[in-house]
């Protein structure tokens, strides 16, 4: 985008999370991630502005855990040109998604586009 350089690094699913155990059918979905801005105004961002989509059905969406004990990806932070933030965040997905997409919006910027990246499905990423 025009204010940031984002990087998928690595995707996993797991069974466990910091002692927490996902409900029958589901998994953690861990994506690390590297972030850089770009742009010389300093932009909002953080795990509070992504989610993933696993159907095209409005309710099949997760958004990043937000407990600060288990993300090591800022929450909440800011990033001008050169910042950079690297980390995990985690997710709830279903154990048989055909696809995952891992989704970055701005809710309060009407002028950032949205940014996706096709992780896999739940069975190609669990394979890896």
């Amino acid at each position: 985008t025009s204010a940031f350089d984002l990087q998928v690094n690595s995707v996993a699913m797991s069974d466990d999370l910091a002692g927490y155990t996902p409900d029958p059918g589901w998994k953690f979905l861990t994506v690390n991630v590297s972030m850089e801005g770009t742009s010389a105004e300093a932009i909002e961002t953080g795990a509070y502005y992504f989610c993933v989509y696993w159907s095209e059905a409005e309710e099949d969406i997760c958004y990043a855990i937000e407990d600060e004990e288990i993300v090591d990806f800022p929450i909440y932070t800011e990033i001008a040109q050169g910042d950079k933030v690297e980390g995990n965040m985690y997710f709830v997905v279903p154990d048989n998604a055909e696809y995952i997409d891992f989704y970055y919006y701005d809710m309060y910027d009407e002028d950032m586009d949205d940014y996706i990246v096709t992780l896999g499905s739940s069975e190609s990423i669990a394979a890896a």
